[in-house]
């Protein structure tokens, strides 16, 4: 119902409400409603300010409960990037391999680019600096085009 508020389908759009279903179904673990949470405390959409720490915890739930690959392509991006978390390429891979073994394109993606990047000797420092970060701003990106574009199409 979240999802059907969120995006107006079948129903008048209404983030505040889609945002109090989702928190409703989160709290029985419902993989969807946890990534649609994350998705908001990523963005800062919603009603609900940006908030990374929490955007990870929903991400992370969702992924390792419920094996949900945007969740698990989402917890990459953050192991890459660095900050929040401690950067780890060997377990940002894991989750890549994992969210594409479920259908994820740009986690499959992703992963050869890192493969890549690594085959390539290309120093540690210039990995970081520069095929990183433009991940993660594009992460964030991509889930504010997708309600824009939804918005736009309907």
């Amino acid at each position: 119902f979240g999802q059907c508020l969120q995006y107006g389908t079948g129903i008048e759009e209404n983030d505040e409400l889609a945002t109090k279903w989702y928190f409703v179904a989160a709290a029985q673990a419902h993989p969807q409603a946890l990534y649609a949470l994350g998705a908001y405390y990523y963005c800062g959409d919603g009603f609900l300010e940006e908030n990374e720490v929490l955007a990870l915890r929903c991400f992370a739930q969702a992924a390792q409960n419920a094996q949900h690959p945007g969740a698990m392509f989402m917890l990459a991006d953050a192991l890459l990037e660095g900050g929040i978390l401690e950067t780890n390429t060997e377990l940002a891979a894991r989750w890549l391999l994992a969210a594409g073994d479920r259908g994820h394109r740009g986690a499959r993606s992703r992963l050869f680019a890192l493969l890549t990047f690594q085959q390539q000797n290309i120093p540690q420092t210039y990995r970081k600096k520069n095929s990183s970060s433009k991940f993660t701003d594009a992460s964030r990106q991509t889930l504010r085009r997708r309600k824009t574009e939804l918005y736009f199409h309907s």
